[in-house]
């Protein structure tokens, strides 16, 4: 059962920038106990979301095959247990990708309290801008350009 921060805990602070802090200050045991929190929301939401994946396997997978069906029109088994291992796999990192905005909101809100007001907006943009890269970085792998498509029709050419 989580112990609840008491007065004992809690003491108040002056910021660096020499305005009185808004949260108030929590002794060592009291940052574990709020570390312990966040990190088991995050790994429940982890634990949903890879569920989730899991009933979605069949779709996640004919949506992953898309961009290079023309080159490899079926996934190819080479043992007994690889189905098992790749549907894991991906089940995983579907989950974690879904869980990763709850994730990164609980590093933020546990991190937030210690920053400053100047280096809360450099946090803010740099979240702004990481996701924006993400995003971005997401979707050149699911559609990349013509140059890296005809290159690897010549890979797998070469490989027949």
């Amino acid at each position: 059962m989580p112990r609840v921060a008491s007065e004992h805990d809690m003491h108040p602070v002056e910021a660096r920038d020499g305005q009185r802090g808004e949260e108030p200050r929590l002794t060592v045991i009291g940052h574990l106990e709020e570390l312990r929190r966040r990190l088991g929301i995050s790994l429940a939401a982890f634990l949903i979301a890879a569920g989730i994946s899991a009933t979605q396997m069949e779709r996640i997978l004919h949506w992953l095959q898309q961009p290079v069906h023309p080159l490899v029109p079926a996934f190819a088994f080479f043992t007994p247990t690889e189905p098992l291992i790749a549907y894991t796999k991906v089940a995983v990192l579907s989950g974690f990708l879904l869980a990763m905005p709850v994730m990164l909101s609980q590093f933020w809100a546990f991190v937030r309290p210690g920053l400053t007001r100047r280096e809360r907006a450099y946090g803010l943009a740099f979240v702004g801008w990481g996701g924006a890269q993400f995003l971005a970085g997401g979707m050149f792998a699911y559609r990349p350009v013509p140059l890296l498509r005809d290159g690897a029709r010549v890979l797998v050419r070469g490989a027949l």
